[in-house]
């Protein structure tokens, strides 16, 4: 194959789950965020993930912007944004977490010549969210594009380093393959504003095991054990739920609410098992590790 014609075939793609997914890290998982999302019915459950059918699916990649933990690889719709305004009258409609990650980047008007119910609902959403930040709305119109409003004088200087970096996104956006450019890590909302945390994380101390599941297991990194603390960061947290889903004990709950992040601090103590002589961490004075306490409450002697 030619040298074209490979670079040719990596210029189509199909959106593909990755082995970032919940459902392929944990068959308890409960995420159904992209399944909800997608208005073709293109995505599917199966037994270790899910599975995307191409023929199905019409490329507007809600699943991917939507994603709580970036687990769709894909690239994000195109937009036309001029200065602070980005125009839809073409393509697919925006996610909320979308107009979020555009709204960090500079947007801060919306013209559509036509004001769809389903689109009138995303911007009422974004601006709910930014309303609890204490940000400035999204304001939606129709917005005469002036080709002459940005335009300033240029030092020779500054035209050459203009025309440098142009011709460099050009090629970046139309001649590389395409997976340089997926894009599907810009839109982790955690990240997205600095001090701010979308969700809240209770944890049940007294039923809690230290069993540490959640914290292997949680693509955030939102738990650590820091010497006797056990610490919580819930400005990391996605809200992907996945820590509550694999929770035995129901130990742990997560909420949506928007606020200044918080590090929960709590103490824990590291004992010896005096079954196995392990060392292991517990919330209380307990004096078994979790796997001989859980293997003799699961005992068939217990049932004779």
């Amino acid at each position: 194959m030619s040298l074209l014609a490979n670079w040719l075939e990596s210029l189509s793609y199909e959106l593909n789950a990755t082995n970032q997914c919940l459902r392929k890290i944990s068959p308890y998982s409960t995420c159904t965020v992209c399944f909800d999302t997608c208005k073709t019915q293109a995505i599917t459950y199966v037994k270790n993930g899910l599975e995307i059918n191409s023929q199905l699916c019409n490329g507007c990649s809600s699943c991917l912007t939507n994603c709580p933990v970036q687990a769709i690889e894909g690239q994000s719709p195109t937009r036309k944004v001029l200065e602070d305004i980005l125009y839809l009258d073409e393509g697919a409609l925006p996610t909320e977490n979308e107009l979020l990650y555009l709204y960090k980047n500079g947007v801060r008007k919306i013209s559509k010549t036509t004001l769809e119910e389903n689109l009138e609902q995303i911007i009422a959403g974004t601006n709910e969210i930014l309303n609890q930040m204490e940000m400035e709305p999204i304001i939606i119109g129709e917005f005469v594009e002036n080709a002459h409003s940005t335009e300033k004088k240029l030092s020779r200087r500054d035209f050459f380093n203009k025309l440098s970096s142009d011709s460099k996104k050009i090629v970046l956006s139309s001649a590389t393959p395409i997976k340089w450019r997926f894009n599907q890590s810009n839109f982790n909302r955690a990240k997205m504003f600095e001090g701010w945390s979308f969700y809240s994380i209770l944890l049940d101390k007294e039923s809690c095991t230290l069993c540490e599941t959640c914290f292997r297991l949680c693509p955030a990194g939102v738990f650590l054990i820091d010497g006797d603390h056990l610490t919580i960061d819930n400005g990391k947290c996605v809200g992907c739920t996945l820590c509550s889903n694999v929770c035995r004990h129901n130990s742990i709950k997560i909420d949506s609410e928007i606020g200044k992040t918080k590090i929960y601090s709590y103490p824990i103590v590291k004992k010896i098992c005096k079954n196995c002589g392990g060392t292991f961490n517990s919330c209380e004075d307990e004096q078994h590790c979790f796997t001989c306490k859980s293997s003799k409450e699961n005992s068939i002697l217990n049932f004779l």
